[in-house]
């Protein structure tokens, strides 16, 4: 007996099973990974871009001890 799944998990399998590789899928993982980080608030993450859009020097950092809640 088959549990109804999530439509992350039914997303999931689509993808798994479709032609797509997994360098593109786990391209698109930490993409939405970092969308949803940069939507936080509890993140704190700084994207300066610098020149235009389509400029190849783009700096990202992100602090990691906000991000994953490390106490030290």
């Amino acid at each position: 007996m088959l549990l109804p799944l999530s439509r992350t998990a039914r997303w999931l399998l689509f993808v798994r099973s479709s032609n797509l590789s997994y360098i593109s899928f786990f391209i698109l993982f930490y993409f939405i990974l970092f969308f949803l980080c940069t939507l936080s608030t509890t993140a704190a993450i700084t994207i300066p871009i610098y020149e235009k859009f389509f400029s190849t020097y783009v700096l990202l950092r992100i602090d990691y001890y906000h991000l994953f809640n490390i106490k030290i």
